[in-house]
């Protein structure tokens, strides 16, 4: 069995890069930087077969119907051009291709081995159901297939009429993988659709270091750190100060391959090294367009990244020859428009009971009812950013010494490079944890957190890391 789930496996990655790699060389020149070009290949045919197959099945009664809107602002906004004369060259897989998606294939397949072990390491012939939480992802998925209805609500004794406000992508893509391999929703959740995920964040994290250091065997291993990075935490630091017990910064422990929130973390990861990797390029629009299109796939970090990126593009604008970059007043109206579009879709396609329930104004005023609740809040607001700068400290300590011990204009390069992301960083962690703060007494209200701002944290302080060790 396990040679057979490692093939489908393979036959998935192959998939997904052929299929992106063929809708990339309608628009794209050949890109240099080989990494960046595997990325965004098994990027975009990771993206355009899971929103095709939810369209298939719901009649295009899905959120990610959002995406057609994303992809209309994308081709007119950054003037992408559709060459169809080109197109059987671009076509062409060159031989130099083949190194990069290797090497992803041997690195990743360390993750359907894990995953693989996790399931059946009991020698029994039935897989383990390792939490619910898990296992609540692939029943999402046999409900979708069996239903086409985007609803958290899986009763199928009384079908919901409507939608409800939830994160698909990840349960659609199991059910896509379930369908064409005709596999175990659980054994395809945990050893294809995780493994290929990490495969496309394996490779997104090498094209980032591609920009910034070589890509030795050693920093190739230090990408994988991405998967698994976190906060720094050690019980020591609960007898320096008792904010810092595991009980109050064991969220900051989320990663990519976490058992209980690594498949809707990884998710975001896949996205948010799509628009670093556009920001360091300096394609501003091309990077927002891209994080714009994580609310729509997922309601955890709608607000978050919608106020995140209002405020960073109001920055942009105010700060335009400080930055030295111009960006235009009408691009404020994007972050509105999606916002409309997730409003407008729910309002209409909404189910007529309620699942889960969704905050209103009503609730907020109730939560703040006095003046003590404020202050605590703001307390709240200051003590999760002293946690965040002391779990991540190691990240930033390494930074300082890599600067002093480095030649004098070694870091103004790379910061010039960095710029944009490491300008987005604060917007996307004040907006998202003062939205957690705001909706705290909402079911699940640390995902506006920890969702919409540990994957820019955990990517940006692994890069950091790379290119410090790399210049000290």
């Amino acid at each position: 069995m396990m040679f057979y789930y490692l093939f489908l496996f393979l036959i998935g990655f192959s998939f997904l890069y052929l299929s992106g790699h063929a809708v990339l060389a309608f628009f794209a020149k050949r890109n240099e930087a080989k990494y960046s070009t595997t990325f965004f290949s098994l990027f975009i045919g990771l993206v355009t077969s899971i929103v095709l197959y939810s369209f298939f099945k719901t009649s295009f009664m899905t959120i990610n119907s959002g995406l057609i809107l994303i992809g209309i602002l994308y081709y007119t906004l950054t003037k992408q051009k559709f060459d169809i004369k080109g197109y059987k060259e671009r076509l062409k897989i060159d031989k130099t291709d083949f190194l990069p998606l290797i090497t992803i294939l041997i690195f990743s397949s360390v993750f359907f081995f894990w995953k693989y072990y996790c399931l059946f390491s009991n020698g029994q012939e039935f897989p383990i159901v390792i939490n619910s939480d898990s296992i609540y992802h692939s029943n999402l998925a046999i409900f979708l297939n069996s239903t086409g209805i985007e609803s958290a609500n899986t009763n199928y004794f009384y079908l919901p009429d409507g939608t409800h406000p939830y994160h698909y992508f990840e349960g659609w893509t199991i059910a896509f993988f379930s369908f064409i391999f005709n596999s175990n929703y659980w054994i395809t959740e945990e050893c294809l659709v995780y493994p290929l995920f990490a495969s496309i964040v394996i490779a997104g994290t090498w094209a980032l270091f591609e920009k910034f250091i070589a890509l030795t065997t050693f920093n190739k291993c230090l990408g994988l750190l991405t998967v698994f990075f976190s906060g720094f935490y050690f019980s020591g630091l609960s007898e320096i100060l008792g904010l810092f017990n595991y009980q109050e910064t064991y969220s900051y422990g989320y990663n990519a391959i976490d058992e209980f929130w690594g498949l809707k973390l990884v998710v975001a990861y896949i996205f948010t090294i799509a628009a670093l990797l556009l920001f360091v390029d300096q394609k501003i629009i091309h990077g927002i367009l891209i994080l714009l299109t994580l609310p729509i796939i997922s309601i955890s970090v709608a607000a978050g990244v919608l106020t995140a990126t209002f405020i960073f593009i109001l920055f942009l604008l105010y700060f335009k020859k400080r930055i030295n970059y111009v960006i235009s007043p009408y691009t404020l109206l994007l972050p509105v428009i999606v916002c409309l579009y997730i409003a407008l879709f729910y309002k209409f396609s909404s189910a007529t009971t309620e699942y889960i329930s969704i905050p209103s104004s009503s609730n907020i005023i109730t939560e703040f009812n006095s003046i003590t609740v404020l202050k605590s809040k703001i307390v709240l607001f200051f003590v999760r950013i002293l946690q965040l700068i002391i779990l991540y400290a190691p990240a930033w300590i390494l930074l300082l010494l890599s600067f002093i011990t480095s030649q004098k204009g070694t870091w103004n390069n790379h910061f010039s490079k960095l710029k944009f992301c490491l300008l987005y960083l604060p917007f996307i962690v004040f907006s998202s944890l003062t939205i957690w703060l705001i909706l705290s007494f909402s079911f699940g209200s640390k995902a506006f957190y920890f969702y919409a701002a540990l994957p820019f944290i955990n990517i940006l302080s692994v890069l950091i890391i790379a290119i410090s060790y790399n210049f000290m």
